[in-house]
């Protein structure tokens, strides 16, 4: 839930390894790996995982404290379409359109 998003037609060729999901501009993060669906909503998933985030967040630092309740702030706003065009580009994937 910490990297890019990949298409499936990447996933399909790439290498699962750091290095390989590096060269397709992603990466393994924590070698957890989440697959949706060309159904799923990537706006609502993001949304609800950034809701994890905040809620799991011990606030102890200050990028946790204030950026997972940002980052979910954000999702919430984009879900119902309330963000500006130039804002998205921020937040979506470069694969997101593939």
């Amino acid at each position: 839930s910490s990297v890019p998003l990949l298409p499936k037609h990447i996933c399909d060729t790439v290498l699962m390894d750091f290095d390989a999901l590096k060269e397709v501009q992603s990466g393994l993060g924590t070698a957890a790996v989440i697959v949706m669906d060309k159904y799923t909503d990537p706006i609502k998933a993001i949304g609800r995982l950034s809701y994890f985030y905040k809620h799991e967040s011990c606030g102890q630092c200050t990028p946790c404290r204030e950026g997972t309740t940002w980052l979910f702030n954000m999702m919430k706003r984009m879900e119902a379409g309330r963000t500006e065009k130039a804002r998205n580009q921020y937040a979506r994937p470069n694969h997101a359109s593939d």
